[in-house]
């Protein structure tokens, strides 16, 4: 949790907002980056935990999920994991 309060406090003072500014899925799309960040450098745990936080708070982001589907499965050689995953992902973008 300090995690993602730290990624929240930053984004305030990069783009010059408060969280009333800023709305919930401008929110998120700015920790996925930092979720991206610790995938490429490898730092798998720390990109679940960011990960698993964002979709907490929104369950049908489909492109955090997606980004669930590889940390699984590069971090964690989860492969059932990163199925579920990505078949949630397929099943939902095919409703839309």
């Amino acid at each position: 949790m300090f995690l993602t309060d730290k990624i929240s406090d930053t984004t305030k003072i990069l783009f010059g907002a408060t969280k009333a500014n800023i709305s919930i899925s401008e929110q998120m799309h700015g920790t996925l980056k930092a979720v991206k960040v610790a995938k490429m450098n490898k730092e798998y745990s720390k990109a679940l935990e960011i990960v698993n936080f964002i979709l907490q708070k929104d369950p049908e982001f489909h492109e955090a999920m997606f980004v669930k589907v590889q940390i699984l499965y590069e971090g964690f050689n989860n492969i059932d994991g990163a199925k579920k995953y990505l078949k949630n992902v397929i099943d939902n973008g095919e409703k839309q």
